[in-house]
């Protein structure tokens, strides 16, 4: 039996991209989340704008970060990230 779990990915932003991908990110989540059969949501730490998505119900961890690659690289996310930054993936199944 295969146990569900929850993806934690998290990043910088370059000052001001937020609002211009914000749309996009939901866009993205939506989508991934239809096509592997889980929820998302897209989350802000409120002190220092570190961003983060998390993907819950995750069945197939390597079919929702395939898709997220592919929305990513359409979007030229790398490009907006604050210098320094990457997306930080974090996976957990319940104990």
């Amino acid at each position: 039996m295969t146990s569900s779990g929850e993806l934690y990915i998290y990043y910088r932003l370059a000052d001001g991209a937020f609002e211009h991908l914000r749309p996009r990110l939901q866009a993205m989540q939506r989508a991934v989340a239809d096509e592997c059969g889980c929820t998302a949501t897209l989350m802000q730490k409120p002190d220092d704008g570190t961003r983060m998505e998390v993907y819950r119900g995750v069945a197939d961890r390597q079919a929702v970060l395939d898709g997220l690659v592919r929305h990513l690289r359409a979007m030229a996310f790398d490009d907006h990230l604050a210098s320094g930054s990457r997306r930080h993936v974090e996976y957990f199944v319940c104990a």
